[in-house]
């Protein structure tokens, strides 16, 4: 096992899991073949019509989108 070091812990770490990145991917598949929801076809093309106008987006509201995601979790670090 390796040892894990963390720059930083947030405060609230509800809506969080630290993983080790070697285990991530084993651990991701592990939780999905055992989970019993699974979406119909319906519901996954409603949800691509829902969110694909939010991938067409201009080069300057991506870098946009980065730069203030950026400043956010500078804050945090």
């Amino acid at each position: 096992m390796f040892l894990l070091s963390l720059k930083a812990v947030p405060e609230n770490t509800s809506l969080m899991a630290i993983y080790e990145v070697y285990n991530l991917e084993t651990d991701l598949v592990k939780k999905m073949m055992a989970g019993k929801v699974f979406y119909n076809p319906e519901s996954i093309d409603f949800w691509f019509r829902t969110l694909l106008p939010y991938t067409q987006l201009s080069d300057e509201e991506k870098n946009a989108h980065r730069e203030k995601i950026a400043r956010k979790f500078h804050k945090i670090n």
